[in-house]
């Protein structure tokens, strides 16, 4: 029998698995209590052994009620609280155990990603926010590079703690935080992370050469280095319509892209068919479609600089000389598809010089081609 044991002291079994601030300027706790008003009422959901209501009360002159899973813990936490309630906050009747009390600030510090289902929760909790009051949290982000990458190489393994720690429930990108709280009638106001780099998790990955080149595309994304978001959220009426609008917008959106895979696929049949395997075909799209729309064909952008597209002919003139150009280099389709639809438009002595010279093979709504093996108008 331990020490503790002996003398009655909870052990760490006991009191769960956070027992202990970290008061470093970059971590998630700091940047909490930061959000915190000083003097403020503050309900502290998993205020474990009490180490950040203990922050709160010394350091900023605040009043905490704490509500813990762990009776250990709770006991711990007392010094630092003028009341701790046991209990499941799933389960709990909030106006019975609080009853009129208003707080200023209500934490959910690494606390919603363990819970079954946060929204009713953060629901339950808005006719106990002050006006002007908030909810302040910080959840884990499961986009963070080093999940992705995990992902990539089929590996999801549960961790004692961190991003994927065996306890978490729920799992969060920046979308499904902002989607969370505006579902349960809030409004984000500030958004702050803490940050570790991609190999400084405690997910481990291959060092495969797909795992390099996502490193360089996971590069563009800031979150990709997001340990945790930080959010302050207010109560808002509102909120529920707007994220309604906006998965209204997200739904016309993913019918546009559905329209536009179709366009896409339906080109890419056109020029499998009248195109041979091995030819070379200039493509003006704009940069919007890309060579792959002409698998086994050698794909000229246009205008074509060194193999990457160039922006737009400047004037009529220019097109005609890089048709030319790549025509004397061996090109021997010119594609226009939908994207650049415009340029026949904007330039019509381009559009003449095409029709005029080169033999129109398929003019559709999507794609017009021309051969330029052979001379004759339009059909």
């Amino acid at each position: 029998m331990t020490a503790a044991a002996e003398t009655g002291q909870p052990q760490a079994h006991d009191v769960g698995k956070y027992t202990h601030l970290d008061a470093d300027p970059g971590s998630s706790h700091s940047m909490v209590t930061a959000l915190v008003p000083r003097g403020a009422q503050v309900l502290e959901f998993g205020c474990a052994t009490g180490y950040m209501s203990r922050m709160l009360t010394e350091g900023l002159g605040c009043t905490v009620t704490g509500v813990e899973l762990f009776p250990a813990a709770a006991e711990l936490a007392k010094p630092h609280c003028r009341r701790v309630v046991v209990g499941d906050v799933e389960t709990m009747d909030l106006p019975a155990t609080l009853g009129d009390q208003r707080y200023d600030a209500v934490l959910f510090a690494d606390v919603l990603e363990h819970l079954r289902d946060p929204g009713p929760v953060l629901e339950r909790v808005r006719p106990f926010i002050s006006d002007g009051g908030a909810v302040i949290a910080s959840i884990p982000n499961v986009a963070h590079g080093s999940v992705r990458l995990a992902l990539l190489h089929g590996e999801f393994r549960y961790r004692k703690t961190g991003l994927l720690d065996n306890t978490h429930l729920r799992f969060f990108t920046r979308e499904g935080v902002r989607d969370l709280f505006e579902g349960a009638g809030y409004h984000v106001t500030h958004w702050r992370r803490t940050v570790k780099a991609i190999g400084d998790t405690d997910v481990t990955f291959p060092d495969s050469p797909m795992a390099r080149r996502a490193k360089s595309w996971l590069a563009q994304d800031p979150d990709s280095t997001t340990f945790q978001f930080i959010i302050r959220a207010e109560r808002s009426d509102v909120s529920e319509e707007l994220r309604r609008t906006r998965d209204e917008l997200a739904r016309a959106k993913a019918s546009l892209d559905a329209i536009w895979a179709e366009r896409v696929k339906a080109t890419a049949a056109d020029l499998a068919r009248l195109v041979p395997a091995g030819e070379a075909l200039v493509l003006d799209d704009e940069a919007q479609i890309g060579p792959d729309v002409a698998p086994g064909r050698r794909v000229h952008p246009f205008p074509d600089h060194d193999g990457q597209y160039w922006g737009p002919p400047a004037n009529a003139d220019a097109a005609k000389e890089e048709v030319e150009r790549l025509r004397a280099a061996g090109a021997r389709y010119f594609a226009v598809a939908w994207p650049a639809f415009w340029q026949l438009e904007q330039f019509p002595a381009f559009a003449r010089y095409l029709r005029e010279t080169y033999a129109c093979l398929c003019e559709n709504d999507r794609l017009i081609l021309f051969d330029l093996r052979t001379t004759g108008s339009h059909p």
